[in-house]
């Protein structure tokens, strides 16, 4: 075996003598012969059996090209991992001894003997709801990172335009302002009568099948990407894929899971069963897993829908044909392991307005949630965040307020400011930060 470079080049067992003057050509001359160079000059009537042959790698008898890792991809996929959380104490930590974690990373993705060891997890209960929610160690991030940039554009040729989440260019407020075109197009300018059906997976990352997920991952790769890093990106993903959640450390006290739903939890999902929210791999199949599902709805049901996550919103001027549908869609998702929750079915004519990713959403109209609202005054009033947090935070909240038509909240968040945190722009609906970062 010789080595050039990053590559092995695996040359058959049939030894070339060193002592022989004529050096063959690669290029085939006829069925059996090839070009051969020697003092004489250059000839064409020498025999492949010969000895000293130059083939190609491709006729070797035993033939394959092995790419290792390098340092420098894994450094471009930590920079890239590291964009929105450079200042966690994860990133810190790695940061300070970065070189020796990136070589020994890479030694053991060609060694394909990584192991996960300082993953955690915890309850996350600021928003609406509690939610269990997984972090990776940096060098899991990486891996992901590595593997998600390359296949990236290979998933999103494989999704619906109707499907939102997790996705550049799209998001929840054009799910929403899609949603308002389409009941417009559906009623004919609010002329014709519509009805809105919309369904909710029911505990949706839980319940997802590791199995089924990755093969899904696992035939694009296959079929679609064909570079030479096409192994370690496998490896990479099945790694995301396929992990234990038993390994992970509970930052959260273990009794805060007590009043949280089994279904809700992949500790209490049997083995194989189980996505983790938190993990760019498995937002990134959160897209794609019911891809087949998005088809189905758009080709039997309504081509006027939009998913977010596990959110599915349909706008048809045919009910009952859309309601007829609904059994055949519970057996196309209990298929792959997703069940409709029974009590957050919604089927009303559009007039009533309909609830979505956190909106109250009429053809004329758009309202944000009070709850929504509540916890903007919150944080405003709120002297316990970091100045940067606090300022970020109150920025988001004031950009969903005003795409709606509830300015005057905007204005009531802006006044439950303390001027002593931020400069007010009642302009622009907007605070800017008095000092410096910290």
């Amino acid at each position: 075996m010789k080595r050039w470079g990053r590559y092995h080049l695996y040359q058959s067992d049939k030894q070339c003598p060193e002592e022989s003057a004529n050096r063959w050509s690669s290029v085939r001359y006829d069925g059996g012969n090839a070009w051969n160079y020697n003092n004489n000059g250059i000839s064409n009537n020498n025999n492949f059996s010969n000895e000293l042959a130059a083939r190609p790698v491709t006729k070797f008898k035993y033939k394959s090209i092995h790419w290792e890792m390098d340092l420098v991809s894994l450094e471009q996929a930590y920079k890239a991992s590291r964009k929105h959380n450079k200042r966690s104490e994860d990133m810190v930590s790695f940061e300070l001894d970065k070189y020796a974690r990136l070589r020994r990373l890479r030694d053991e993705i060609n060694a394909r003997s990584y192991t996960p060891l300082h993953n955690y997890s915890f309850m996350h209960r600021r928003g609406q709801k509690p939610r269990e929610v997984f972090a990776a160690e940096p060098e899991l991030k990486i891996m992901m990172s590595f593997a998600l940039s390359n296949i990236a554009p290979l998933i999103e040729a494989q999704l619906s335009q109707r499907t939102f989440n997790n996705r550049v260019g799209m998001g929840s407020q054009l799910a929403v302002n899609t949603i308002i075109e389409d009941i417009y197009t559906v009623s004919k300018g609010c002329t014709r009568p519509c009805w809105i059906i919309k369904v909710d997976y029911k505990g949706y990352f839980p319940n997802m099948n590791q199995d089924i997920a990755f093969q899904k991952v696992l035939d694009i790769v296959k079929e679609g990407y064909h570079r030479h890093d096409k192994q370690e990106v496998i490896y990479c993903l099945s790694v995301a894929c396929f992990y234990n959640p038993e390994h992970s450390r509970r930052k959260s006290p273990i009794w805060d899971w007590n009043d949280y739903p089994s279904y809700k939890s992949v500790y209490y999902r049997p083995a194989g069963i189980g996505g983790f929210i938190g993990y760019t791999f498995w937002q990134m199949v959160a897209s794609l897993y019911p891809a087949e599902i998005d088809k189905f709805v758009e080709e039997s049901i309504t081509p006027h829908f939009a998913r977010y996550v596990d959110d599915t919103l349909m706008v048809t001027d045919n009910k009952e044909m859309a309601l007829a549908m609904i059994p055949e869609l519970r057996r196309r998702l209990a298929d792959i392991g997703i069940t409709l929750h029974p009590k957050k079915f919604y089927c009303q004519k559009y007039e009533h307005g309909v609830e979505f990713l956190g909106y109250r959403v009429f053809t004329d109209r758009l309202h944000l949630k009070m709850r929504t609202i509540a916890r903007a005054l919150g944080v405003a009033r709120s002297k316990e965040r970091g100045r940067r947090n606090y300022v970020d935070a109150i920025n988001s909240y004031l950009g969903m307020i005003k795409s709606t038509s509830d300015l005057k909240w905007a204005r009531a968040v802006l006044d439950a400011v303390d001027k002593k945190w931020a400069t007010k722009d009642y302009e622009n609906y907007k605070i800017i930060n008095n000092h410096a970062t910290r």
